[in-house]
């Protein structure tokens, strides 16, 4: 995923002119490849729990290409400070490293024989469950230490 996103930082220094004028046609490749990425993973492993080969390896590396593609066209996005969706993308892009770093044991929780065996949650409850979690523990995790720390390195340069 570094790596993929290296080589699009890269392109996007070297050809603005591409970047920017094949933005839509980039999209069109990015964004159906992240909703059959997204659709399979939802599939195969939080409905049937399939760890495949698949999975473990090319998917990673598919998601990673799917957003890069899908890069150019948000970026030239002109939204409103004030709206949602810019809202959204702040919190997103501020609690993204804690994200990074819970999804996994989330995941895993919520698929565990306990949380099974006392909701009964269908695949896309759990899905919508697994979305709540990681942004709710990861905001917190932001809120009370990632910025606290983020702060005390600023004030000590």
């Amino acid at each position: 995923a570094i790596a993929i996103g290296v080589l699009f930082a890269l392109f996007k220094c070297k050809y603005p002119e591409i970047w920017l004028k094949y933005s839509k046609k980039m999209l069109w490749l990015g964004m159906p490849s992240l909703v059959f990425m997204y659709g399979y993973f939802i599939y195969s492993f939080i409905i049937f729990k399939n760890e495949s080969f698949f999975l473990k390896t090319a998917f990673l590396s598919l998601i990673s290409f799917g957003i890069a593609f899908s890069l150019p066209f948000f970026e030239g996005l002109k939204i409103s400070k004030t709206s949602l969706v810019n809202n959204l993308i702040l919190k997103f892009s501020l609690y993204s490293y804690s994200m990074y770093l819970v999804h996994v044991l989330i995941i895993q929780y919520v698929n565990s024989k306990l949380v099974a065996h006392i909701f009964h949650l269908n695949a896309y409850m759990k899905f919508v469950l697994i979305w709540v979690l990681i942004f709710c523990v990861s905001k917190y995790l932001y809120k009370y230490f990632e910025k606290p720390t983020t702060d005390l390195r600023d004030k000590w340069k």
